[in-house]
């Protein structure tokens, strides 16, 4: 069996598509189907649009936007049309309670947290939104990866995610420690 899952709809505030094969020897009687997950995008929009999403966030109403593919989603969806499942899991809901690194005094106060001057986008490197869930992250030994990499504002200036904020967006545990390159 061959699938493409995407790991925001299984609670992970980032969009990681990926296919699994699942494969069971000849002699062995076993079935394996994964489940469609439970979180998804129009219940997201949904608790944006009608839902308490900003409440819980703390974001004042002048401060709510909604960005992205979630914009053009949003015009589609009613208030009677409640979206069964849990909402996907935000940038926002992942590192929201961080201290904004280039406003932080001290870098030892959180692991990790550091901020790299310098984020610039370009074509399709745009960075992710705060209100979505998270682009991809990549990683590599090659230096900054780049646009999937950044914070996207509201006022469309970005920045680099820390360490920590792509640890989080992850779903690394916060006293998970990084070791060498």
């Amino acid at each position: 069996m061959t699938r493409l899952l995407n790991s925001a709809h299984y609670g992970i505030p980032q969009r990681r598509e990926r296919v699994v094969f699942v494969g069971f020897r000849d002699d062995v009687d076993a079935r394996w189907t994964p489940g469609s997950g439970e979180f998804s995008k129009e219940a997201l929009v949904w608790d944006q649009l009608y839902g308490d999403y900003w409440e819980r966030h703390g974001v004042a109403k002048k401060d709510r936007v909604l960005e992205g593919r979630a914009a053009q989603m949003s015009k589609k969806l009613s208030k009677d049309e409640k979206s069964d499942g849990l909402p996907w899991r935000t940038t926002r809901d992942a590192i929201g309670d961080l201290p904004d690194p280039e406003k932080l005094r001290s870098s030892n106060l959180i692991a990790d947290h550091r901020y790299q001057p310098n984020a610039k986008t370009y074509p399709g490197h745009t960075g992710s939104y705060l209100d979505e869930a998270s682009k991809t992250l990549k990683a590599g030994v090659y230096g900054v990866p780049g646009g999937e990499n950044m914070l996207r504002r509201a006022d469309g200036s970005v920045r680099y995610f820390t360490v920590r904020e792509g640890a989080r967006i992850q779903t690394f545990p916060d006293d998970y420690k990084f070791h060498g390159a």
